[in-house]
């Protein structure tokens, strides 16, 4: 009889030995499925992308193994409640169970979600010594069928585990705790919702209306994009303008959003007359006496803001409380800018492209290397479509140079390069329409067929509404510079380019506040090539031929600098030798 007891006793253990193996056998599959559904590159991204949720639930040696995983063995390591989080948040293949996590899935459910929520339940019931392990053999066979037999199955040293834990000389068993990630910034309609747009777009809720500024490159127009959707998405009426901020039609309803881009000019074109910089502010207190229902956004580049501040009395751009800086990116708010780009990129049709396998936190290291005169968005923008761009360190530390070197380099041989010129001083052109009569003069070989690739060149160039511009105003500087450096290009280009982007970018340095304006030889005495005075000669006729309506009003260093000054007065009061 005894023996009979002592049979059963003995079977009984085997059999709870044999559950306990198994049980730790499903704790290693977590580990094995969370391998093979996502790759180390993908799982250090999504972990930086979350870096902050992660930080509130998990303590700095378990991220500390995560953030060192290099390969698939490496997750081996990992604390069983993070793995749990990691499929649970970051594997896109594994499906919530119905019910959804942290509930007991139906029994007739047997997705691999449903048996990992399963094998989570049974672990933390083995860590209260509840034994009742309904689901085990099925959810160890499936496991088994789709994952293939582990190695650590004919491990020994798992069977002694098991007999340890049975008999209670392990450590304290912790639970396996579900955990929902949240990302630290998200992406709406393409646009990442950064720090700085969410604390602009909370500024709006709060006022009527917010500045959005930071660095040429830095993200701004997307900004304002996000905040147009969002109000939209409110029912509200959105009005866009570009450069100059106009009076609204007297029959306007309220609940209108007014969003001004690139205001005073893109290249600050428009801060040359202190009446039109006045009359912005008469402007907005109309509106505030007009209707509550009005609010509005600005964006304004980093130096065109600070020389306004510098030489207008502008109250709206004194109050800090109304400003935003949208340079300031966190690592994982960069990381998803350009992962978004990167969907759009040269990769996108080049499945072989080996900058499709670039670890992206190696872009985020490279980017620390930029000045703070071009924006990292901008930057790794290029990256995305021009890959050579990364491999160059020039590039990063100063962009106007490495892209100037590069259109300089395109010069000779590509008909690209004169259609990339064209369409910076037009600034925009619809898609398929005549060139302009003077088109020859910048080469002799732009027609409207060798235009018509310009729209294929990624990166460099944007179609919106079948109209073609420059992608970006660091491409116009970039190429300014590069047509400059050949007179009978550039000849052409100051007599036809659009005033706005000559009144920027000629001027002197000692005045610039970044690195990108720029200065011309023609601006200074010593300059005596007669095709070098010519130019001057058509730039001063320009210059004045559009400030001499507010002459006596302009308030700007251009003004005042002795060359330009001399200059402007001898064409104003018709001087012969400015003819």
């Amino acid at each position: 009889m005894y023996a009979s007891i002592n049979k059963e006793k003995s079977k009984k253990k085997e059999e709870m030995k044999l559950k306990i193996r198994k049980l730790n056998i499903l704790q290693r599959y977590l580990v094995h499925i969370l391998s093979r559904e996502i790759k180390a590159k993908d799982l250090k991204e999504k972990s930086i992308i979350h870096s902050k949720s992660l930080g509130e639930h998990f303590t700095e040696p378990v991220l500390q193994d995560l953030y060192s995983v290099e390969k698939s063995d490496d997750c081996n390591r990992l604390d069983m409640s993070l793995v749990f989080a990691l499929l649970r948040n970051f594997c896109v293949n594994i499906k919530p169970p119905t019910r959804g996590w942290d509930y007991e899935p139906p029994e007739d459910e047997e997705t691999v979600g449903a048996d990992i929520e399963r094998i989570r339940s049974m672990w933390n019931k083995y860590c209260d010594n509840n034994y009742d392990f309904q689901n085990l053999d099925d959810v160890f066979n499936r496991m088994k069928n789709k994952y293939g037999t582990l190695a650590v199955q004919n491990d020994p040293e798992l069977q002694n585990k098991a007999q340890d834990e049975m008999e209670g000389f392990t450590d304290l068993k912790e639970k396996i705790q579900s955990i929902k990630l949240n990302p630290d910034c998200t992406v709406e309609k393409g646009i990442v919702i950064t720090g700085g747009l969410k604390l602009a777009l909370d500024s709006l809720e709060a006022g009527n209306i917010v500045i959005c500024k930071g660095a040429i490159g830095c993200g701004k127009t997307h900004a304002l994009k996000a905040i147009q959707n969002k109000y939209e998405e409110k029912g509200w009426k959105v009005r866009w303008m570009e450069e100059k901020f106009l009076p609204l039609e007297e029959n306007m309803q309220s609940e209108t959003m007014v969003i001004c881009d690139n205001l005073f000019g893109s290249y600050g074109c428009n801060t040359f007359s202190l009446s039109g910089i006045s009359s912005i502010e008469n402007l907005l207190e109309s509106m505030r006496e007009k209707s509550r229902g009005f609010k509005v956004a600005f964006g304004i580049h980093q130096h065109v803001f600070d020389e306004v501040k510098r030489n207008h009395n502008l109250k709206l751009l004194q109050n800090k409380n109304l400003t935003v800086d949208l340079d300031k990116l966190t690592k994982s708010e960069m990381l998803l800018i350009l992962k978004e780009q990167q969907k759009e990129g040269h990769c996108k049709t080049d499945s072989n492209c080996w900058f499709k396998d670039v670890d992206l936190t190696l872009v985020i290291d490279k980017l620390r290397e930029n000045q703070g005169h071009i924006g990292n968005p901008f930057l790794s923008l290029m990256y995305c479509h021009h890959h050579d761009l990364f491999s160059d360190a020039a590039f990063t530390k100063n962009p106007i140079q490495s892209l100037t070197q590069r259109f300089q380099k395109m010069r000779d041989g590509s008909v690209d390069y004169p259609s990339l010129v064209y369409l910076m001083c037009v600034i925009k052109h619809k898609h398929g329409d005549e060139l302009t009569s003077w088109a020859g003069t910048v080469d002799a070989f732009l027609t409207k067929d060798a235009f018509q690739n310009v729209a294929k060149m990624s990166g460099f160039v944007r179609v919106e509404n079948g109209v073609e511009k420059l992608s970006h105003e660091v491409l116009t500087i970039a190429l300014f510079k590069a047509a400059a450096s050949v007179e009978e290009v550039f000849l052409p280009v100051v007599q036809h380019c659009e005033i706005e982007i000559l009144l920027q970018l000629i001027r002197p340095n000692e005045y610039s506040n970044i690195n990108t304006e720029f200065t011309y030889s023609f601006a200074y005495p010593q300059a005596n090539k007669t095709q070098v005075r010519n130019i001057g000669k058509r730039l001063v006729k320009r210059f004045a031929d559009a400030f001499k309506a507010d002459w006596d009003n302009m308030k700007h260093p251009l003004k005042d600098h002795a060359f330009f000054k001399e200059k402007f007065e001898r064409y104003l009061s018709n001087d012969p030798r400015e003819k």
